[in-house]
């Protein structure tokens, strides 16, 4: 049997919700290989939300190099993952991470005339 607390000065909760989400990420990882696999797409679709939580921290931090980064791996790690969000607020985020070129495609896409950095 385990006890634990939660206070300011404990090793997990001084962490950020990054670091956090990415211990969670490894800790899934592992669970999913001890149990063979059986439970792939159940942990595939929990790690790809993870990630897109991660995309949206980044965001929120302004970093786009690394908000790009994890919605990519949002992707690859489940791809036909249905708990992703709606394909046009996927899409907007997507576009708001990109490079300039690359965000007037995807605005062609949604059909918007302007994304600006709200997107």
């Amino acid at each position: 049997m385990g006890v634990w607390r939660i206070h300011s000065g404990g090793f997990w909760s001084s962490k950020g919700l990054i670091e956090r989400l990415q211990g969670g990420i490894e800790a899934y990882r592992y669970v999913n290989s001890h149990f063979n696999f059986r439970y792939n797409r159940l942990i595939r679709s929990k790690v790809s939300r993870d990630y897109l939580r991660i995309a949206e921290e980044y965001k929120q931090n302004d970093d786009r190099i690394n908000a790009l980064k994890y919605l990519l791996k949002c992707v690859v790690t489940s791809p036909f993952n249905q708990p992703v969000p709606p394909l046009r607020s996927f899409l907007r985020m997507a576009a708001w991470a990109t490079p300039k070129p690359v965000r007037r495609t995807i605005r062609l896409l949604l059909g918007l005339s302007r994304m600006g950095n709200k997107a």
